[in-house]
């Protein structure tokens, strides 16, 4: 079948958030006071777990036509606005 290295590296390379701009006011992420992890502002963590947000570019779905069915092709006329 698919390489699974292969396929998520490719998935995430062409991975492309979309709606996204203007949460957390231009700190999505940040260091929390006391340095020990990072923090998600609420707002952005919920923007980037709505796959609504999501499009992935048509070269993903070149590469894996089979798969091109179950992602949220950036194929669409909104992918090539938001570039």
């Amino acid at each position: 079948m698919y390489n699974q290295d292969d396929l998520c590296l490719s998935l995430a390379q062409n991975l492309d958030l979309t709606n996204i701009q203007g949460y957390a006011n231009g700190r999505p992420i940040k260091l929390a006071a006391d340095a020990s992890h990072l923090e998600i502002d609420p707002t952005f963590e919920e923007a980037i777990f709505d796959l609504r947000n999501h499009r992935i570019a048509p070269q993903f779905c070149d590469n894996y036509p089979n798969l091109a069915q179950y992602v949220n092709s950036s194929k669409s006329a909104d992918y090539s606005r938001s570039q």
